[in-house]
């Protein structure tokens, strides 16, 4: 398990490296408006998505184990085909509301379809294997971004292109690890109803707070749109994306975390696990950021272009929600692992609530202040929330690993390490 923690962690690492690469590159060559239409194609991509992925998300490293791989990629690729019908009948009610049509189809076929590879390379517990196609979206987008960049005069649709390529590169690659399993179990496409059934119902419901959840990262750029234009939805974006880099080590151990409740892990064991992990993904992802709040504005400047410069201002306001929603994500996972989709769902949308009902009034009137603090309530609901849920399903022995800090290292060294085998 350690094993598969650092290599997880080293890929996050690489992969939120990636996205700052592409974050600058972007900024350098098509300013901070050329980064709004580029944050809010990705916003697009992310909701539609959620219905994409409904039986070929995360929910299939909980069957994984339970139906065969070709079983579970027939469900998952019918249900990715019938999804696109909503983006194009949005298209047809509303004509110039989707950005880049063709390509927004694209993207979605693949990634639907890709991830499903993806959570099942998960599930068979082949980290490493998962890991490297993740790299497959970042690395080809960089590649043809600059070629299109180098030669061709710089827009917002060369990225869409270049997303469309790297979606592409990770289906297929996904597709070559997960191969060798598939011709393992033997070829079995039927049509499982009750597996459809079940795959449909986990998933709604994990879909459906993950819609949510990113909706709560990222609702507010319409707002921002709306009252302050395009060139400071980029900057907000800058501000999310930079927040998001620091969550990767949060975000790899809470898969480890996913995988190791869903798959043998005991309660105590599982609790000892959550509670010290959440602990320190809190530490170290608030240092983190505050390092980040702490660079020279003329870091950013030589990073991003000087649009961006102030961008440490926003970050320190941040760190409070960074820091909490890392021991948020551990928190969800284990509910998670503990196959408690809807109660995610529930917190995602509680905290959605208050985007909802201020999102216009503080916005209009606070700017990018009012988003980050429409932000920080919803990360500080999600992550208390999931917190609170967590005490009513772990075992009771193993509370006392809250908050206490003693032998932290050893502790966690001898849970990861439960996992080897």
């Amino acid at each position: 398990m350690l094993k598969k923690l650092f290599q997880t962690t080293v890929t996050r690492a690489l992969s939120a490296f990636l996205g700052l690469v592409i974050l600058s590159i972007n900024a350098r060559y098509i300013g901070s408006e050329g980064v709004g239409e580029v944050a809010l194609f990705n916003l697009w991509v992310s909701i539609f998505l959620m219905l994409s992925n409904l039986p070929g998300g995360s929910a299939m490293v909980y069957y994984a184990v339970r139906y065969k791989s070709s079983e579970l990629l027939a469900t998952a690729y019918i249900w990715a085909v019938i999804a696109l019908v909503l983006p194009m009948a949005v298209l047809w009610i509303f004509p110039t509301l989707l950005p880049s049509p063709v390509f927004l189809l694209i993207v979605l076929f693949f990634y639907s379809t890709g991830w499903a590879h993806q959570y099942l390379l998960v599930g068979i517990e082949k980290l490493h294997l998962h890991n490297a196609a993740s790299l497959a979206v970042n690395s080809t987008l960089i590649g043809a971004l600059v070629y299109q960049y180098s030669v061709f005069t710089p827009k917002a649709e060369h990225y869409y292109l270049a997303l469309s390529l790297g979606a592409g590169a990770q289906w297929l690659l996904s597709l070559v690890f997960l191969w060798p399993r598939l011709r393992l179990e033997g070829f079995d496409f039927k049509i499982n109803v009750q597996l459809i059934k079940q795959l449909l119902i986990n998933g709604f419901h994990i879909q459906i707070g993950n819609l949510v959840q990113q909706l709560n990262y990222r609702f507010t750029y319409f707002f921002l749109e709306k009252y302050q234009g395009t060139g400071t939805v980029g900057i907000f974006a800058a501000v999310v994306q930079l927040g998001e880099g620091i969550w990767l080590l949060a975000k790899s151990v809470s898969l480890v975390v996913y995988s190791r409740v869903s798959q043998n892990g005991s309660d105590f064991s599982a609790g000892v696990l959550t509670f010290v992990t959440a602990r320190w993904v809190a530490v170290l992802s608030g240092l983190a950021i505050l390092l980040l709040a702490m660079l020279p504005d003329g870091v950013y400047h030589r990073f991003l272009g000087p649009q961006y410069m102030g961008l440490g201002h926003w970050m320190l306001l941040m760190t409070p929600a960074v820091a909490i929603l890392a021991a948020g994500m551990i928190y969800s996972h284990f509910l998670a692992g503990k196959g408690l989709f809807f109660i995610n769902f529930l917190i995602s949308l509680l905290a959605f609530i208050p985007i909802v009902l201020l999102g216009d009034f503080l916005t209009s009137r606070l700017g990018l202040y009012g988003a980050v603090l429409l932000n920080t309530c919803s990360y500080i609901i999600t992550a208390v929330g999931s917190f609170l849920i967590v005490l009513r399903h772990v075992d009771s022995e193993s509370k006392v690993y809250m908050f206490r800090f003693i032998n932290d290292i050893k502790i966690l060294h001898q849970q990861l390490k439960k996992g080897q085998d």
